[in-house]
């Protein structure tokens, strides 16, 4: 039996949905095929002539990452893409784990061909689980002012599967 990819779309979307249902060891797994299907829908709510990149700690195995390495030597690279300096707090060991994406699967940006901040940028976070209440605000910007100096607007977007087979969402 052949699956299409709308059945593909639909066990991917069905599966993050009820990850309470997969071991430990296979939650990243279905996370990642997760942030993977979100490309589409974010590639289509940014502009056409945006720059879209992966950041989620997920790079490299479903999703090619141009960032790599630490968390700190990640976020740089953000720097750099987006024509800002990182904060103290990105130097400091105490304040930033070796590894994870802070909150970032997907980013965006409009490049003017010029050093100057980029407007407008994009910023996506790719939930699934049970700590999807908390995911919503690791794009904000009170959370990104505290690891890059912004002075562009940034549109914060949340993607998160729902089943809606079951009555609560808690």
């Amino acid at each position: 039996n052949q699956l299409n990819h709308g059945h593909t779309t639909y066990k991917i979307l069905l599966f993050s949905s009820e990850m309470r249902l997969f071991s430990k060891a296979d939650i990243p797994a279905v996370g990642h095929m997760f942030e993977a299907l979100c490309h589409q829908p974010f590639r289509r709510l940014v502009p056409q002539s945006a720059e879209v990149k992966f950041f989620g700690a997920g790079g490299g195995t479903i999703i090619q990452s141009d960032y790599q390495g630490s968390l700190k030597e990640k976020l740089k690279s953000l720097a750099v893409d987006l024509s800002v300096e990182t904060t103290k707090v990105v130097d400091d060991p105490d304040q930033l784990g070796p590894s994870g994406d802070a909150g970032l699967d997907w980013v965006a940006w409009v490049p003017f061909g010029d050093s100057c901040n980029h407007q407008p940028v994009f910023f996506a976070q790719c939930a699934c689980g049970s700590n999807w209440a908390d995911k919503q605000h690791e794009t904000s910007l009170e959370h990104w002012y505290n690891l890059l100096h912004l002075n562009q607007s940034i549109q914060c977007i949340h993607f998160m599967p729902r089943s809606f087979r079951r009555k609560s969402y808690q």
